[in-house]
């Protein structure tokens, strides 16, 4: 009896003495659930934005999932780069409407770009629709981009003629900034700004590579995030979300986990519910990790993550992210014209039928889905 009671107590110490250890660690770097980090970030920042990678299905569901968070939080404007701000009176009646129309949403989504045939990106207007049932604050997705003006491209060699380029695209990321700004600092509101990685740097210089080779930095005023960042320093910061980055050869060559995979490891030594995590860059020792492998530390003589963003969420450790999944028969009759002109700009394909793209998308899918898996087989062995 004596000694049955004696190997409980080792057991119980020995879980304490664990739960103690993986505690210290959450407190030694300082983490936050991520939801968490980004609502304590809004109690003194009006304007986030979040950089993703594309596609990467962990990303798109964590946007999913902070949406009734943000709303039960008065934060209830969401900027997306992966609808049109042309369609925002469309976007506000299918978020608003008695049912969700899901074959809408489909088509306001291949309105913008007309390959983005990812159901997780109609999933997050869905958890909008589902967000406003029940909530007399109205949550609110407005597009980043305007429609392109497709008629300004005739032929493919009309893409390089200034004018004509310039105006197939309408605007540019400094007037995706004017538009966070007037529906936010200059209405006393708050938003998150979901968009590329790219887009979404603020006080960071991006490397410029030819050749291989670093040749200097691009301007702070470039993307939509340094442009809102230049007039509201003190409230506007850049989350990134964790994924691969591009090797020092620039942004084709070949990819590397962040950081020497410290962030993938660092997770067995976390207790199960912080799995996924978050933190400040200003605040964790995680942010002092200094990288030399990535595009993002060229022309950086110890770059670390306080140079590239003010937060970092970790969802998953790369060898475990899963591709977004694919919508069968995206383009329908609802979508066709608007695809065709697209089709027409990008591809060079007059009159595709709806049979002919969405074979098109779905092959593109597949062998997206193979480079997908490859990479991480490559990376991960």
């Amino acid at each position: 009896m004596k000694t049955l009671l004696f190997a409980l107590l080792i057991i119980v110490v020995c879980s304490c003495s664990e739960q103690k250890k993986e505690q210290t660690f959450v407190e030694k770097y300082k983490l936050y659930k991520p939801e968490d980090l980004i609502i304590d970030a809004f109690k003194n920042k009006d304007v986030i934005f979040i950089g993703e990678a594309h596609w990467i299905k962990e990303e798109v569901d964590f946007i999913k999932s902070i949406i009734p968070i943000l709303n039960k939080n008065d934060i209830n404007i969401l900027f997306s780069e992966f609808v049109s701000y042309d369609d925002t009176k469309l976007i506000d009646s299918l978020l608003t409407a008695d049912k969700f129309d899901e074959k809408l949403a489909r088509s306001i989504t291949s309105r913008s770009l007309f390959e983005w045939s990812y159901q997780e990106y109609i999933d997050i207007l869905h958890v909008a629709w589902e967000v406003n049932q029940k909530s007399e604050k109205q949550f609110r997705i407005i597009g980043l981009i305007k429609d392109y003006n497709c008629s300004a491209i005739q032929k493919p060699e009309d893409f390089n003629d200034p004018e004509k380029r310039k105006a197939f695209f309408g605007d540019g990321e400094s007037d995706w900034a004017n538009r966070i700004i007037n529906e936010t600092y200059k209405k006393n509101k708050k938003a998150l700004v979901y968009c590329g990685a790219h887009h979404s740097i603020t006080h960071y210089a991006q490397p410029l590579v030819e050749g291989g080779k670093f040749i200097g930095k691009a301007n702070k005023n470039d993307r939509v995030g340094q442009c809102v960042y230049n007039k509201y320093p003190e409230t506007t910061i850049t989350i990134w979300i964790h994924h691969t980055w591009a090797g020092k050869k620039g942004l084709d060559d070949k990819m590397v986990i962040p950081m020497q995979s410290y962030f993938d490891k660092l997770v067995d030594s976390l207790p199960s519910d912080f799995k996924s995590y978050a933190f400040f860059t200003n605040e964790s020792i995680l942010g002092e990790i200094v990288d030399s492998s990535s595009y993002y530390s060229l022309g950086y003589d110890s770059f670390t993550l306080k140079d590239l963003c003010h937060g970092y969420i970790f969802l998953k450790p790369v060898c475990n992210q899963n591709l977004a999944g694919y919508i069968e028969n995206f383009i329908d009759t609802n979508s066709i014209k608007h695809a065709q002109e697209q089709v027409r700009v990008w591809l060079d394909i007059k009159d595709i039928s709806i049979e002919a793209i969405n074979d098109t998308l779905k092959n593109w899918y597949n062998e997206k889905h193979k480079s997908f898996n490859k990479g991480k087989r490559e990376l991960c062995r």
